[in-house]
């Protein structure tokens, strides 16, 4: 059964706590200073993130990014606002492909 905590390149080796794929109620999870922030999440916070994400993750962050932002700890916020101002990096690593 392909579910979105698979098609999440990531998957097996994130460490990220707050997880928007998790079914083990991963958004609960406080995240601390230093540990890693979910690449959808970050993803979701930058201007046409949802569309460079694949359509069942798309649908999940996007319920799941309203209620971090207010709910989630401050260091997670604070990286994920740091994460709006800068570029995607899914879409420099397909135009660095595509060149090469």
């Amino acid at each position: 059964m392909d579910t979105p905590q698979m098609r999440c390149p990531k998957w097996e080796g994130c460490n990220a706590p707050a997880c928007p794929l998790s079914r083990d109620e991963g958004l609960n999870v406080p995240t601390l200073k230093g540990e890693r922030v979910c690449l959808w999440l970050r993803e979701g916070m930058k201007p046409g993130g949802f569309d460079r994400m694949p359509a069942d993750i798309s649908h999940v962050v996007r319920k799941v990014l309203p209620l971090i932002l207010v709910e989630g700890g401050a260091y997670l916020r604070s990286k994920l606002n740091t994460a709006a101002k800068s570029g995607s990096k899914r879409t420099r690593f397909a135009s660095s492909t595509a060149q090469a």
